[in-house]
């Protein structure tokens, strides 16, 4: 039988074919390998063959082809060597997402699934492909695929990629840290610190939440660590914000009650 393409035998009447060296080719029943593979192909003792896809290969003559460098991929499924012939044929991931893998493992590199979203806290910008993501600057946050990061939001500190509601007693404005709450104000947790309401007050800081004024005391305002005596010739309740005059229809009546006249 002759040789196979990929395949030569030089002595007439040989028992058996020898494989073309790497990157040479041959057609059927031929003496040499006078073939040289062009780029975007590789052959090792076989036909010139397109690389597969997640490979490229520049050089004729090739043995084998490359794997696409991390943060691209090749989807071409070896439909032509024009599309294998260039690293410029290995696409990049889109900006806010990673191919981590270093260029050894072909499945991670042939198709466009392979590149993965940046997580919370994590961004990308580079339009070149990205091996990994960036963590985000202390003080600032991102969402899943981010291409971009924002200031962490009032009630949280963000610091290496990862947000973290304030402690009750504590709060931020937004960015890096929680501090303890001041004194006038509350701080549930996970927010901005709230002044107390009118009829208030909280005279300690890194509080959780502010203290109604006493009966005979009264505050009319709002972020305050005091409230103040009730004047003479007034009545104060508790959580007074105005004080109610003595003999006040007030003192007798529901609110939204019908004033009675004689």
């Amino acid at each position: 039988d002759s040789c196979g393409p990929g395949y030569f035998s030089s002595e007439p009447g040989a028992s058996e074919c020898t494989g073309c060296p790497g990157g040479k080719s041959s057609e059927e029943a031929s003496s040499d390998c006078p073939e040289t593979c062009p780029a975007g192909t590789f052959s090792s003792g076989t036909p010139c063959t397109i690389c597969e896809a997640g490979m490229y290969q520049t050089s004729s003559g090739s043995s084998s082809c490359t794997v696409c460098p991390a943060g691209t991929y090749n989807a071409d499924l070896a439909t032509s060597a024009s599309a294998h012939d260039s690293i410029a044929d290995c696409s990049a991931c889109s900006p806010g997402t990673k191919l981590e893998d270093d260029g050894t493992n072909v499945e991670k590199h042939n198709a466009a699934d392979d590149c993965e979203l940046c997580g919370p806290g994590y961004y990308s910008d580079n339009e070149e492909g990205s091996a990994s993501c960036s963590p985000c600057p202390d003080g600032e946050v991102s969402p899943s695929g981010a291409t971009s990061c924002s200031s962490c939001p009032a009630g949280y500190e963000c610091t290496g990629g990862t947000t973290t509601p304030c402690a009750a007693g504590n709060y931020s404005e937004g960015g890096s840290s929680c501090g303890p709450c001041e004194k006038g104000h509350s701080c549930p947790g996970g927010t901005d610190q709230v002044p107390c309401r009118p009829g208030s007050y909280q005279p300690d800081p890194s509080q959780a939440s502010c203290l109604a004024c006493p009966a005979g005391k009264y505050q009319q305002n709002s972020g305050r660590d005091a409230c103040v005596d009730c004047p003479a010739g007034y009545f104060c309740p508790e959580r007074t914000v105005n004080p109610i005059a003595c003999g006040s229809v007030s003192l007798f009546c529901d609110a939204g009650a019908t004033i009675v006249t004689a």
